[in-house]
């Protein structure tokens, strides 16, 4: 089959990664090509995939630009005569659902839908999602939101990428690895390790990401003094080398779907520690208290005792060796085939 996928950018992220990982597997099957809404760096391989890009940088209306974007995606897909037309994130899976056309449409939601489709979002949602043939979630929770709108809901985890398991040391590190924007809530972490730090002073805190809250969080580590303890870098190309170094990993998010980075902390053998986000996420990663640990979103203070009970050996080393478990349980090829018999679905 001659398939379309459609993603708002190539950025390093997870809805990417997950993305490209099964574009890859499935291209030995199907003809592939993708259309990024932003001509933005890619951040991962892409070999021999053909990227479409339709940026529109001098149009600065949203609106304007969803237009004029889809438009130019419609003559696209007519010209190209796709059978499936798979999109991911918001923005794409609105220009997908919005085009008349023979090809069958998968949507697929990547983020907690209560927080991500407000306002207008959740008009075009509720107006477009309707017209997929499919909508892909990976929770129960995720799912019970788009089954009013939508009439096929199919959930489907996310995979954990491929890691080459090395014999490092571990380290009294305690990493945290995402964006560096409000939903992400480092601010949290930090304030809480600094409490840490007090009795366990060996440790250090890294953080690796980008974004528009790097000076803020940086002005909170120095305001708090922790200059020499806490750390902000840049993201890694051997962020799985960086995980596999660290003792602790902690996702302190307001809210999240299924986070990439939590299967790949545990998949790293890192004793992890979760906000338990109202998508359901988390829990449905974490066996609290058996493979890592679920904590209160925004609670200062359960962190702190959470990551005390982490720096004792016995027990980080139980949630550790648990969590290496789901480096079979949520496996790429798992993921791959679940998805293709989707596709087959749609396609006949």
């Amino acid at each position: 089959m001659k398939l379309l996928f459609m993603i708002v950018n190539l950025e390093k992220g997870g809805a990417q990664r997950v993305m490209l990982n099964m574009c890859h597997a499935l291209s030995e099957y199907h003809s592939i090509d993708i259309i990024s809404l932003r001509d933005t760096e890619i951040g991962y391989s892409i070999h021999h995939l053909n990227v479409i890009k339709c940026d529109t940088p001098t149009i600065k209306n949203r609106f304007i630009r969803f237009i004029h974007q889809r438009n130019r995606i419609k003559q696209i897909i007519e010209k190209n005569s796709y059978d499936v037309i798979i999109s991911f994130l918001p923005e794409a899976n609105f220009i997908n659902t919005s085009i008349k056309t023979h090809a069958k449409k998968i949507i697929n939601v990547r983020n907690d839908p209560k927080v991500e489709y407000r306002g207008i979002y959740h008009l075009f949602m509720r107006y477009f999602y309707p017209k997929a043939d499919v909508c892909i979630v990976q929770t129960k929770i995720i799912q019970s939101y788009f089954t009013p709108y939508c009439s096929r809901v199919e959930i489907i985890p996310n995979p954990v990428s491929k890691i080459e398991l090395k014999p490092i040391l571990k380290k009294p590190i305690v990493i945290n690895v995402g964006r560096l924007v409000p939903q992400k809530n480092q601010a949290l972490l930090i304030r809480a390790f600094k409490e840490f730090h007090h009795n366990y002073p060996n440790y250090g805190c890294h953080i690796y990401g980008q974004g528009p809250l790097r000076g803020e969080l940086q002005e909170l580590i120095n305001e708090l003094n922790c200059e020499d303890c806490i750390k902000i870098y840049e993201p890694s190309d051997h962020i799985f080398e960086r995980m596999q170094e660290a003792e602790i990993f902690v996702l302190s998010s307001n809210y999240e779907g299924y986070p990439n980075v939590l299967l790949e902390a545990m998949a790293c053998g890192c004793a992890s520690i979760s906000t338990d986000c109202a998508s359901g996420g988390p829990r449905d990663i974490i066996q609290n208290e058996v493979n890592g640990l679920l904590i209160k979103v925004k609670d200062k203070n359960e962190l702190i005792h959470t990551l005390n009970r982490c720096a004792e050996p016995n027990f980080r080393q139980s949630l550790s060796q648990k969590a290496l478990e789901i480096n079979h349980t949520h496996t790429q090829n798992q993921f791959n085939q679940t998805y293709q018999r989707i596709i087959e679905s749609c396609g006949h």
